[in-house]
């Protein structure tokens, strides 16, 4: 009984210590988990698609300058939250898209490495991928 108790009281206060936690894309690094996605768009386009919003996928930050944004999503009972650090550059064919994932709180293994394909796939949708029948120019992961 004192087991469940200590367990209750520890994730009362991890999901407390997750909601409140905000980031900036100041602050932000990529971390060890990148995705690449390539896309025929021009930076400026995928950087004003993106600020519109991925998916269930939330902007906490973004910068124009540095042609970043920061999307993040809220903790849930399996996971406690992640924030997605993306950052555009020029490539030969239109721009290059660096994903990248960091906990809220912490956490490792197979909920991460799926979180963040999720993300990805939110990303691809949001830049127009022919997969999905759009007649958008294509975003693909490397």
């Amino acid at each position: 009984m004192q087991i469940f108790v200590f367990v209750c009281v520890f994730m009362i206060f991890g999901l407390v210590i997750a909601y409140t936690r905000t980031k900036t894309l100041q602050g932000t690094t990529m971390g060890s988990k990148t995705l690449t996605i390539h896309s025929n768009l021009p930076v400026a386009e995928a950087y004003k698609r993106l600020c519109n919003g991925v998916g269930k996928f939330a902007v906490a930050d973004a910068n124009e300058s540095r042609q970043a944004v920061l999307l993040t999503t809220k903790p849930t009972f399996a996971t406690w939250g992640f924030f997605y650090p993306v950052f555009i550059v020029q490539s030969q064919a239109g721009c290059q898209l660096t994903v990248g994932i960091r906990s809220r709180l912490f956490q490792v293994g197979p909920l991460v490495t799926r979180a963040h394909k999720e993300c990805v796939a939110a990303i691809e949708i949001q830049l127009g991928s022919p997969s999905i029948g759009q007649d958008l120019p294509s975003a693909q992961v490397v």
